[in-house]
C-alpha cells in the first residue's frame, strides 16, 4: 500500500518548507475551510449550552472542585460573555 506525506499548512509555509522536496512530485492540495475566532465561539457556545442542559438534568449534584486553571478560565470567558 502507497505511503503518503501530509502537509498543513498555509500555502506559503508549504512552499517555502518543503519545495525542494516536492519539486518534479504529484501532489493533490486540499483547501481547508477557516475557522475563525467566531467559528470557535460558536462552538464554544454550543459545547456551554450542553454543559448547562445536562446539569439542568441532574440538580443538586456538585462537581465544582478547587481548580486555579478552571477558574481562570471561566474569568477569562465569562468577561465574553459566557456562562460557565
Amino acid at each position: 500500500m502507497a505511503q503518503f506525506d501530509t502537509f498543513e499548512g498555509t500555502w506559503e509555509e508549504i512552499v517555502e518548507t518543503q519545495a525542494a522536496r516536492l519539486a518534479g512530485k504529484r501532489v493533490r492540495v486540499i483547501v481547508l475551510p477557516e475557522r475563525g475566532p467566531q467559528q470557535l465561539d460558536l462552538a464554544l457556545e454550543n459545547l456551554l449550552a450542553e454543559v448547562d442542559r445536562l446539569e439542568v438534568k441532574r440538580p443538586g449534584l456538585s462537581y465544582h472542585k478547587p481548580d486555579p486553571f478552571g477558574d481562570e478560565l471561566s474569568e477569562k470567558y465569562g468577561k465574553q460573555g459566557f456562562k460557565l
